[in-house]
């Protein structure tokens, strides 16, 4: 997925090309890149043994956009860096090395389930919903849209599974908005919910009002939409409900046009009538 890392590692003796004995053990978003040392007893071992001297590993990452790490090694020591960096360290040779590397700020999916607000396994299909990112800080009545970022896929349409979703989302706060119901579905409750992704993880917010003070705490439903983090084996998903319905015109659209046309013909009508009954 895109949210996983591509790496390659190395190691060699410094001034020569006669060693390259790393084992990497990569699991998730942290992997550990070991220099073996197992002392053996007359013939040596391939792989096994590094022999006295100095050594320099590389590793070479390519991690999802806005990420970064933190390296942890074995004897003590830690640094942190940028993303998609070449890096390298020395070690002694005869020693044995771990390094752990943790990503930090991964991008993450996020699912949407469009269901019927009364029967929730029946799923709807035809649900479009945008996304934008939003500012941190909340200085009006709703948060300010960060113009500076674009969802790169546009608006997503639930399938037929009732799923849409969203991808790569990086650490900060966001909105999503329903711009169109599933035919013969109408909004329940507002129309739009807001997530913030940090650490790797996305969670259901909405804005907290004390006094004029306006802060992000994190909630489990909001109105229409439930939420559930994401597991081992499945995305962070929102399921939004619709209940059956239809939407009322909207104002100075055809269907307004119509009821002002059958409004004054029954008004017309029944002017007509009550003069007919006058003049009798």
């Amino acid at each position: 997925g895109s949210s996983e890392v591509a790496y390659t590692a190395s190691l060699r003796r410094t001034g020569s090309e006669d060693v390259d004995m790393l084992e990497v053990d990569a699991t998730g978003s942290t992997y550990k890149v070991q220099v073996p040392y197992l002392p053996t007893t007359g013939v040596k071992a391939i792989g096994e043994r590094v022999y006295p001297g100095t050594y320099t590993y590389y590793v070479v990452e390519v991690v999802p956009e806005d990420a970064s790490f933190t390296a942890s090694y074995d004897p003590e020591y830690t640094e942190e860096g940028e993303a998609a960096q070449d890096r390298s360290a020395e070690v002694e040779g005869g020693t044995q090395v771990t390094v752990n590397n943790t990503l930090e700020n991964v991008p993450v999916p996020l699912d949407i389930l469009k269901v019927d607000k009364n029967d929730e396994t029946k799923h709807l299909e035809g649900a479009t919903f945008t996304i934008v990112k939003v500012q941190e800080q909340i200085t009006g009545n709703e948060p300010s849209v960060d113009t500076s970022w674009t969802y790169a896929g546009g608006a997503q349409t639930t399938a037929s599974d009732g799923t849409a979703g969203f991808v790569d989302l990086g650490a900060g706060y966001y909105k999503i908005t329903e711009t169109a119901t599933p035919a013969g579905y109408v909004l329940t409750g507002s129309d739009h919910f807001y997530i913030k992704v940090e650490g790797g993880t996305a969670k259901l917010v909405q804005v907290k009002i004390e006094g004029d003070a306006k802060s992000w705490e994190e909630v489990e439903s909001v109105e229409n939409v439930t939420f559930e983090a994401a597991t081992t084996d499945a995305n962070a998903t929102a399921t939004v409900s619709n209940e059956p319905g239809r939407e009322l015109p909207a104002a100075g659209g055809s269907g307004t046009a119509l009821l002002y046309v059958l409004g004054f013909t029954l008004l017309a009508g029944a002017s007509a009538l009550l003069l007919r009954e006058r003049i009798a």
